[in-house]
């Protein structure tokens, strides 16, 4: 699973290089605001892989196979009809969406709508995969998106087709992912779908309810710095402010083999009423040991990195990725804390993550004159986070401890 993610963030990564030097800083911004807006409709989908791993794996440490393939019909076909109720949303604000970021052209939003309904569907496919800790498979959806969508969006930008050839890129990346998930739990949807013991609705709607906001929460903290720096900033500092925030974001993409594993591995011993505290920690030393080079890099040598990967134009990027390095790092930490909350459906970390969220927007919104203020407000609100939620954490293994 690191090995995945690595070539999988590498494959991102070398996306965002390329477009950020085919571009320029402008139509850069551009790019990425329609990519942050891609990430803001995808919340759902985060929401739906959360709530896949979570019961796939319940119904897995339960040995009911039967209910796992039930849960991916079912869900399957409820991604397909929200998709396509979203994209007909989108549809309706086209002009709405294109002035609010300024658009040259309106023509990827259409891509965006198709894009949608391709999406939806994708975390009903990963997200049993992961839930069945089938990780060899886990980790070639990990690679498989990311791939296609550096190929394609560098065949669609050379070949001309400019921000919509690289927005492009991303949407056959994301159908790709679609398409291995699928494969990869093909056992599952030809098994006979039969309901042994119907689901306690109560409990999926409360699950449902917390993972929502779990996931909206930490969507708003991770993409909303590069879409209110293209509504505050101009279009340049928007463009050097993209480049520090897509390069720190490295960070916080790392770690992500560590919570694929965690995150199964959690649900089952919870089910099973096994203790829990212990993997969290040892996932928090693994993200650690991961990131913390990365981020010493970032805060020792940013223009120096900035000027290998982008080229000179982005050197006042420098100071915003510095601080932003650290934001992120906490910020991959606290992805660990929000998982492991769902996995043991926990509404404390639920609630620490919608405070934050809110006192960030109000951070954002007091101070946001440079990069480098809002790169500080995303720092002030990680900082609180990770330690917040550390806290909890041992409040409650105290706790477990002196139940025992």
């Amino acid at each position: 699973m690191f090995v995945a993610t690595i070539l999988g963030g590498g494959c991102d990564y070398f996306y965002q290089i390329i477009m950020g030097r085919q571009l320029g800083p402008a139509g850069y911004s551009e790019l990425n605001a329609l990519l942050s807006i891609f990430y803001i409709i995808s919340v759902p989908t985060q929401t739906i892989a959360a709530f896949m791993v979570r019961f796939v794996s319940k119904y897995k440490a339960e040995n009911n196979e039967n209910m796992i393939a039930w849960l991916i019909r079912k869900t399957l076909l409820i991604s397909l009809i929200i998709g396509i109720l979203m994209a007909i949303g989108i549809f309706i604000a086209i002009p709405s969406i294109s002035r609010f970021i300024s658009l040259s052209s309106s023509f990827p939003l259409f891509v965006l709508m198709l894009g949608t309904v391709i999406v939806m569907m994708s975390p009903t496919g990963y997200g049993t995969v992961q839930g069945l800790q089938r990780f060899h498979l886990s980790a070639l959806c990990g690679i498989s998106g990311p791939l296609t969508k550096l190929g394609f969006g560098v065949i669609l930008v050379i070949a001309g087709y400019g921000i919509s050839g690289a927005f492009g890129g991303a949407i056959i990346g994301t159908f790709f992912t679609f398409v291995v998930g699928l494969i990869s739990i093909r056992d599952y949807l030809i098994r006979p779908a039969r309901v042994t013991v119907r689901p306690n609705l109560s409990n999926v709607e409360r699950y449902l309810f917390k993972a929502i906001i779990a996931v909206v929460c930490f969507s708003i903290l991770i993409n909303i710095d590069v879409f209110v720096a293209r509504q505050y900033l101009g279009p340049h500092d928007a463009g050097l402010y993209a480049v520090a925030s897509i390069l720190s974001k490295i960070i916080w993409f790392l770690p992500g083999a560590v919570s694929t594993v965690m995150f199964p591995r959690v649900s089952e011993y919870y089910t099973k009423n096994k203790e829990t505290t212990n993997l969290m920690r040892k996932s928090i030393f693994y993200t650690l040991m991961i990131t913390g080079i990365v981020a010493a890099l970032y805060v020792i040598a940013p223009a120096e990195i900035i000027n290998l990967l982008y080229g000179s134009t982005y050197l006042d990027a420098a100071p915003a990725l510095s601080i932003l390095g650290i934001a992120m790092t906490l910020f991959g930490l606290s992805s660990l804390f929000m998982n492991y909350g769902l996995a043991i459906e926990s509404p404390v970390y639920v609630a620490i993550f919608s405070i934050f969220t809110i006192l960030q927007i109000i951070l954002i919104m007091m101070f946001h004159s440079s990069i480098v203020d809002i790169a500080l407000d995303l720092l002030v609100t990680s900082i609180g986070i990770f330690s917040f939620s550390w806290i909890y954490l041992e409040i409650k293994s105290k706790e477990m401890k002196k139940k025992k």
